[in-house]
């Protein structure tokens, strides 16, 4: 592998006393694959696209927080181990997002609500075209393994600045963040 020229860039904008906070982050990695046939039997050169964006936003009122995230990747694949990148996998588009509340009882108590979605492919949401596809070359791949959506409750207590216990109760569709 060779690696291009990679970015990574983050605007970040608070008020005083952090009660706002809003940051938008951007990361673009470009690597190319030039193979030496004789060592691994690949002629074709390769090359990997990814690109990462982050909106994030965070309100601080009292004993309310208020926390939210938005992420999109774009990840292509170009004559990438074209043995193990189907051609309908070489381009896909995912994105994530949250939405935290917490409520502070008091320094030693708070209480969370969030919910998180994940979406591996922004064009196939549900994972049934992901698992249609491998279907189709004779593999069995689940559809719920290409999204995850996560609701969750906790409630944490700080013993003191550098030990925290925290139980969450999770109500969980889809495996899209495990490997």
């Amino acid at each position: 592998f060779t690696s291009e020229p990679s970015y990574l860039t983050r605007f970040l904008f608070k008020t005083h006393g952090d009660k706002f906070k809003l940051a938008l982050s951007n990361v673009i990695v470009n690597m190319d694959y030039e193979p030496v046939p004789a060592e691994t039997g690949f002629t074709d050169d390769a090359s990997l696209q990814f690109q990462l964006s982050i909106l994030s936003v965070e309100l601080n009122h009292k004993q309310w927080s208020f926390t939210g995230e938005y992420a999109r990747r774009k990840i292509h694949f170009k004559n990438m181990f074209v043995n193990y990148v189907p051609p309908f996998l070489a381009k896909t588009v995912g994105e994530s997002y949250y939405l935290q509340l917490s409520y502070h009882i008091n320094y030693k108590w708070k209480i969370v609500t969030r919910y998180d979605v994940l979406y591996q492919n922004i064009d196939d949401k549900d994972g049934s075209e992901y698992a249609k596809d491998f279907s189709a070359l004779g593999i069995t791949k689940p559809d719920y393994s290409r999204f995850a959506k996560d609701l969750t409750l906790g409630i944490q207590w700080s013993l003191n600045s550098s030990w925290m216990l925290q139980v969450e109760l999770h109500s969980i569709d889809g495996t899209g963040w495990l490997p």
